[in-house]
């Protein structure tokens, strides 16, 4: 079975359909029908400066520390045609989006996170972002140690098991890491598991279970942590 490079980030990441902001600053997902029954798939970070698309879906991923969020590149194009798997999704969120009925807001959301996915897979397959996250998932080395990280954040990872997941040697490892991730591994281990503690204490997750399950032996010391990342105290986010 291939490595499994998105379930992770999905299930440790959420986001939800959001209604259009005030200054139009959310990701927005815009689908377009073109000619020969194509249809265009657009992600853009921000939608400042477009126009208002009556097809444009709102996108909350919690923030903007989100990992999903941090991961997604500024801008996705994708073009479906009729034999491509995810040319069914796509118009039935078409369909929903011009006819709405009820339950439409429940199965678009649904139905926009397998667009992501396909989104993210072709991200990953044809390289539409110079550094970050899905870089390093598209690397045939280094995926192996982040999927270890997004599975295990708990676990005490060093540089050198990370290296042993990805199968070259330390020195490799640590330098391509950085030219292709953007940031050292202990920096993305500290970054990742700081991220999911953030999107669990917004979940009302207790302080004491968030801090053990990314990995901290103390309050004090995750909380530390927690404030030097994002300016705020764990009590702040949740309890």
């Amino acid at each position: 079975m291939p490595l499994d490079r998105l379930s992770t980030l999905f299930r440790q990441a959420h986001f939800s359909i959001a209604n259009p902001p005030p200054n139009l600053s959310a990701p927005m997902l815009v689908l377009s029908e073109a000619q020969s029954g194509h249809i265009e798939i657009r992600y853009q970070r921000s939608a400042q400066n477009s126009n208002n698309d009556p097809l444009a879906i709102f996108i909350d991923f919690g923030g903007e520390q989100s990992a999903l969020f941090q991961a997604i590149p500024d801008a996705i194009r994708m073009n479906l045609n009729p034999q491509h798997a995810a040319w069914a999704v796509a118009q039935t969120v078409l369909t929903e989006l011009q006819t709405p009925r009820c339950g439409g807001p429940i199965m678009l959301e649904r139905l926009v996170e397998v667009l992501m996915i396909y989104l993210l897979r072709d991200a990953i397959e044809f390289g539409a972002q110079q550094t970050g996250m899905l870089l390093g998932l598209a690397d045939p080395q280094l995926k192996h140690a982040l999927v270890a990280v997004h599975d295990s954040p708990d676990h005490p990872w060093t540089v050198d098991e990370l290296a042993h997941q990805s199968g070259v040697s330390r020195t490799v490892f640590y330098k391509r890491f950085n030219e292709k991730v953007g940031c050292s591994p202990s920096h993305y281990l500290r970054q990742w598991r700081l991220t999911l503690a953030r999107s669990q204490l917004l979940k009302g997750h207790r302080i004491s279970q968030v801090a053990k399950s990314i990995g901290y032996q103390s309050n004090e010391g995750f909380s530390r942590a927690f404030h030097q990342h994002f300016g705020e105290w764990p009590s702040e986010v949740g309890e």
